[in-house]
């Protein structure tokens, strides 16, 4: 196998070139529960690399993203494993930097970056509907039109990293879908409820320094989760009975990541002590749509001991309490969705080819909303800074924040020769 063999000459490969060279997959329904279920414990120790802004929403759209690319990831490992490929991932440790690599053969490192492509924003007016055939004709396009632009791309914090092993291979992936941040519900065949507290008061309950802190000293938070008299949130059965809801609490404790089962009626109490860190409430699918009042948390801090960050002690409790409304959920699955893996290539090959390319900045609206600008300073290869993607058009104020190293699809070995 290639990449049992170091020695093999990777520009004997051959380059994409035709749509039925890209691999097609929907992801399962195992491979979805597993993506929101690791989603929901890990994204306190994510790193937030997009620089998404604190809003209402942030924990959502982080969350989502981390869905995205493990249910990418768990799609390609069934497709190299039904094609024979050793692969290891360990999902275990959730804590870990860089726990999306993936293991192969003979020590070596393989990463994958997928892009999402919103359906609802293929139109004449924007761009021409995304088709694979669209793909391959504009995969040796390199000009500044962003519609028919698209670039594979790699961070270039994660590619140049230092302290880390580097990647030996990338693969690159597509995700069709409607837009899942816009849409916290549409979409889905699954249903997983769930919501977090506001930033301020997730920051007390989840940095990770602070989390550590609580652990070392045996001493951390406590949690009464309460459904109050208030708050009407289920149906009566016959008789009068209210039926139980069933509620799930996402928390850490001793080091590792629980989530814990309640069954509640109006005006029951759960206690939950000395906890290192709360996640989440999640709600059964059915109950939720029962679910028209409030669950109250109310929190007791009991490491008295200042941890700082800089000068900023982290451990002040910025509120005492907190209520879950309806309002505040959102359904963690991935909408109907198609992935297309597009290739792989080695990083060697990453370097060489991507130092050929230009450097695009993004468009300036007053001349051309169109057109990509030239990368200021010109570095070869590099989108820079605030990169226009491809497949969110500049108009609706979209892009990347960081900056990013690409190549093309026609620089791509094709996945079957991944094996």
């Amino acid at each position: 196998m290639f990449l049992c063999n170091p020695a093999a000459k990777v520009d004997y490969m051959t380059h994409l070139s035709r749509r039925n060279q890209i691999w097609e997959t929907t992801p399962s329904s195992q491979n979805l529960l597993d993506a929101v279920r690791y989603a929901s414990r890990s994204v306190n120790w994510t790193f937030n690399r997009l620089a998404i802004r604190a809003s209402e929403w942030t924990w959502y759209k982080r969350m989502m993203r981390i869905v995205t690319g493990v249910t990418v990831q768990q799609c390609l490992i069934s497709e190299l494993q039904r094609r024979g490929i050793a692969v290891l991932k360990d999902w275990s440790n959730y804590r870990t930097e860089d726990t999306f690599d993936i293991g192969l053969p003979a020590g070596r490192i393989l990463d994958v970056k997928s892009f999402a492509h919103y359906r609802e924003y293929d139109k004449p007016k924007i761009r021409s509907k995304f088709t694979l055939r669209y793909l391959i004709e504009n995969r040796n396009y390199e000009g500044a039109d962003y519609r028919r632009f698209f670039p594979c791309l790699v961070p270039s914090e994660q590619f140049d990293v230092k302290t880390r092993r580097h990647k030996d291979y990338y693969i690159f992936a597509i995700v069709s879908s409607i837009n899942f941040i816009r849409e916290k519900f549409a979409g889905r065949k699954g249903g997983y409820y769930i919501s977090v507290v506001p930033m301020q008061l997730g920051d007390f309950l989840n940095y990770k320094k602070l989390v550590l802190a609580r652990e070392e000293e045996g001493k951390g938070i406590s949690i009464t989760f309460s459904l109050k008299s208030e708050a009407k949130l289920d149906k009566y059965l016959r008789g009068g009975e209210k039926r139980s809801i069933g509620v799930y609490i996402g928390y850490e404790k001793a080091g590792e990541f629980r989530e814990e089962a309640f069954d509640l009626k109006e005006g029951d109490s759960i206690d939950l002590s000395n906890l290192s860190g709360f996640s989440y409430v999640r709600v059964d699918k059915e109950d939720f749509k029962d679910f028209v009042g409030c669950l109250t948390m109310e929190i007791e801090n009991l490491l008295d001991k200042e941890v700082l960050s800089g000068f900023k002690n982290r451990n002040i409790l910025p509120q005492t309490n907190y209520a879950f409304r309806k309002e505040h959920f959102a359904n963690l699955y991935l909408p109907e969705s198609r992935i297309f893996f597009l290739g792989w290539i080695d990083r060697k090959s990453f370097v060489r080819r991507r130092a050929k390319l230009p450097c695009y900045g993004p468009p300036n609206d007053k001349v051309n909303k169109y057109l990509n600008r030239e990368g200021v300073p010109p570095i070869p290869g590099v989108l820079y800074p605030r990169t226009a993607c491809f497949f969110y058009p500049n108009i609706w104020g979209a892009g990347l924040i960081n900056k990013n190293y690409y190549v093309l699809p026609r620089d791509l070995n094709i996945m079957d020769e991944f094996s």
